[in-house]
């Protein structure tokens, strides 16, 4: 069938950790556990009950997290030579506040077509659910769609839900190009 749609992972395809970006201990155990909120209200109400007796400020490190991570310059020239062939989107597992630093930084909104990010709508990758969701939203199949993630969980389930995969090495970024061309050979 047909590829009509490429879906990215936001942290890893997409953006990376900036080199040199050394938080506190504090700031990398809440960075941690961002990709697992499916209410960002309760995420950082937890985050404020657990750390209370460090004087913290969530908007100090909201903005802390989101600065730390910078695009992968390889993935966005990718994009780019594919954004008008095919529709597109971004499934983010964490915190809709910093995605949404993400969004207005990096003009998301003008270069996918559909971002959905786990705390906004209560399930994360790799629940099959949301790979669904983004098909209603893309308007496409599940077998019309390339999902690309850094983590094989994600890719497993995401092929498990109908969608062809690709696992993104940042260090092997020339394996995943060839990988991303056989799939189109084959779909054409």
């Amino acid at each position: 069938m047909k590829i009509k749609a490429v879906i990215y992972d936001c942290v890893g395809p997409l953006l990376i950790k900036k080199r040199g970006w050394h938080p506190s201990k504090t700031i990398i155990e809440i960075n941690t556990r961002c990709g697992d909120a499916l209410n960002d209200r309760l995420f950082w109400h937890e985050i404020k009950k657990e750390f209370s007796s460090k004087s913290l400020n969530i908007d100090d490190i909201i903005n802390k997290i989101s600065s730390g991570y910078k695009k992968n310059l390889l993935m966005w020239q990718f994009h780019k030579k594919i954004k008008n062939k095919y529709k597109t989107g971004i499934i983010n597992n964490g915190t809709f506040r910093i995605f949404n630093k993400w969004v207005n930084k990096y003009n998301f909104k003008r270069n996918f077509d559909i971002l959905l990010n786990s705390a906004e709508l209560g399930i994360k990758k790799p629940d099959r659910k949301i790979f669904k969701v983004m098909c209603e939203k893309l308007k496409v199949k599940p077998e019309e769609c390339l999902f690309i993630d850094d983590s094989t969980a994600n890719t497993n389930a995401a092929q498990k839900a109908g969608m062809n995969a690709l696992h993104y090495d940042l260090n092997n970024h020339a394996r995943f190009l060839n990988s991303f061309n056989k799939l189109e050979k084959l779909s054409a």
